[in-house]
């Protein structure tokens, strides 16, 4: 008996291609990847700075 079912298991990956696979060639992206991470950037929240731990007197 088996424990385990197809629906209980994770997806799997697809096979990965064999070395006489061709890649399919003349295939891009339209995404602009410098763009996107520059918007990225500039609207996210800014992060506050680390407060510095320094030892002294009155231990601050």
């Amino acid at each position: 008996k088996e424990t385990s079912s197809k629906r209980d298991s994770p997806q799997r990956k697809p096979p990965v291609p064999s070395i006489r696979d061709v890649p399919k060639m003349g295939t891009r992206t339209e995404k602009n990847f410098v763009q996107t991470n520059a918007l990225d950037v500039v609207m996210t929240v800014p992060k506050k700075p680390e407060r510095n731990v320094v030892d002294d007197r009155f231990g601050d």
